[in-house]
């Protein structure tokens, strides 16, 4: 699935090939950490003297890829930063090679130092790169692309200052710890590289993580040693003028003139759980105490309780059982009735097996729900959450076993229209004696009644012919009857005409009444 692929200039070598084949180059073991938006992606592998890119790893000049062959995209481009040839204790000689995504490059440079003067969030932003790409080579330049990041001064400004910090510590601690938001390095179009600057990253999946489904194991860590109760904002360091000389400049602006007198605000809700736990936190660019008291009172509110859930899940969009990959940034909800777990939760680090791609696990970010709500769920008692998960498991069980007596149902129908299909149908036996009753017709047999028939046909044209002939002799009969009859033979020659009939034509005339006699009788 990931074909692992390292150039040196425009040379590419492959070094691990997604096969079982052992003449193609693997790596053992390879492993792909894509974190948070403030970390820079690693990949770290073992590769072994037949491989053909052992001696061509140089460090922070070769590059490196990791393809998806599924998805199509690289999901790793970087370079190599570490090469550590080892040997173990079986004599094998390998190099353990780490690498780091291309944000790396941001460590590359230095900001300059910049008094502090107030900026937009974007033009700040747009400072750091541009300070970047005037001391890099052209492939690490890095150029500014969507920048949505909200700034969290009630102005929409910010006051800022450099101070020769590397351009990847100023990055977080100028703007990604202290304004929020989050970055995603890309590669454009054109080749280049760009980088966002959002306040958030990922959406909603409808794709779950699910105890019995995809969730493999999971772990919740719940950690309140970070809370705080009464929080003491403090801003950048006050500074003197003409008029007040005497002003201490290591002094913090505070909240004091707009809180009544009072340093401090607390959390009652989180007060009556934990008692009193005070706390500092630092804007070093707020120098207006209402603009530290905005601050202040939206950090208390979005506190939470560190909440850290690791588990490990099969991403089913490889084999086309869910729509969507599990990807880091996205939400999902994530279910385990067992420990009482039902939220959306997101993923803010994975780590991929590159060797075994199904070998893949996901931590989930904290939970934004307020101190009390985390309390009040982490106070349910243990028979209350096993009562919950017996509970589930038991409507699991009900919808399997409703869809089974469903599955029954069909099948015991299905078999009714299969003995109705039998009934309807005529059965082999019944052929079978069909078969049987023509077998005494013989063919001899069928043939000498077509030869009678034939026969009869014959004999019925001859009847017709003998019908034909006997009115004709009813025909002579009668003529012989009425002309020629034995009591007028002897008057014959009494006619008119005084004609004498010869006797002996007479007797012609009975000769042939004979004979027509016997015809008739034959």
């Amino acid at each position: 699935m990931y074909r692992v692929t390292i150039y040196n200039g425009s040379t590419a070598t492959i070094i691990h090939e997604p096969s079982v084949d052992p003449a193609d180059p693997h790596l053992y073991p390879c492993s792909l950490v894509q974190g948070s938006s403030g970390e820079i992606d690693t990949l770290s592998f073992e590769i072994l003297p037949n491989n053909p890119g052992y001696e061509l790893l140089a460090s922070r000049t070769t590059m490196v890829t990791a393809y998806n062959t599924v998805t199509g995209k690289n999901e790793f481009s970087g370079r190599v930063l570490t090469i550590t040839p080892q040997m173990d204790s079986s004599g094998l000689i390998y190099k353990s090679v780490t690498c780091e995504d291309r944000l790396g490059f941001l460590c590359d440079s230095v900001q300059p130092y910049t008094a502090e003067a107030t900026y937009t969030l974007e033009d700040f932003f747009k400072l750091l790169l541009e300070n970047h790409n005037a001391q890099v080579e052209d492939y690490k330049k890095i150029y500014p692309g969507t920048i949505s990041a909200t700034a969290s001064a009630s102005t929409g400004n910010v006051t800022k200052g450099l101070n020769y910090q590397t351009t990847w510590e100023a990055l977080n601690e100028k703007l990604l710890d202290t304004e929020g938001g989050e970055i995603q390095l890309y590669e454009g179009t054109d080749g280049l590289l760009y980088l966002d600057y959002v306040d958030e990253l990922g959406s909603i999946s409808d794709t779950t993580i699910e105890l019995g489904k995809n969730m493999t194991s999971i772990s919740q860590e719940i950690d309140p040693t970070d809370v705080i109760t009464r929080l003491i904002p403090l801003g950048a360091n006050l500074e003197a003028d003409d008029d007040d000389s005497d002003v201490d400049t290591n002094a913090k602006t505070t909240i004091e003139s707009v809180n009544n007198g009072s340093l401090w605000i607390d959390d009652e809700e989180a007060q009556a759980v934990y008692g009193i736990v005070v706390g500092t936190v630092e804007w070093e660019d707020v120098t207006e105490p209402s603009n530290l008291l905005t601050k202040a009172n939206a950090w208390l509110e979005a506190q939470t309780v560190t909440d850290k859930v690791t588990l490990t899940a099969l991403d089913l969009s490889i084999i086309g059982l869910d729509a969507d990959a599990i990807e880091r940034y996205n939400y999902y909800r994530t279910v385990n009735a067992a420990i009482g777990l039902d939220a959306y939760l997101r993923v803010v680090k994975c780590t991929t097996n590159i060797c075994d791609p199904s070998d893949k696990s996901f931590e989930m970010g904290e939970r934004n729900s307020s101190l009390s709500s985390t309390l009040t769920g982490a106070n349910k008692t243990a028979g209350s959450a096993a009562a919950d998960a017996v509970a589930a498991i038991n409507g699991q069980l009900s919808k399997t076993v409703t869809a089974l007596i469903v599955s029954n149902a069909t099948i015991i129908q299905l078999q009714s229209t299969l003995a109705e299909i039998e009934t309807a149908y005529i059965t082999t036996a019944d052929v079978e004696t069909l078969l049987a009753g023509y077998a005494y017709i013989t063919t001899a047999d069928v043939e000498s009644l077509l030869a009678d028939c034939a026969t009869i046909s014959d004999l019925d044209a001859a009847t017709a012919n003998i019908t034909d002939l006997t009115a004709e002799v009813a025909n002579i009969n009668s003529l012989l009857s009425g002309n020629i009859g034995a009591g007028t033979v002897q008057t014959i020659h009494l006619s008119a005409d005084n004609t004498v009939i010869d006797t002996a034509l007479i007797e012609t005339i009975y000769a042939a009444n004979g004979i027509i006699s016997d015809l008739v009788a034959g």
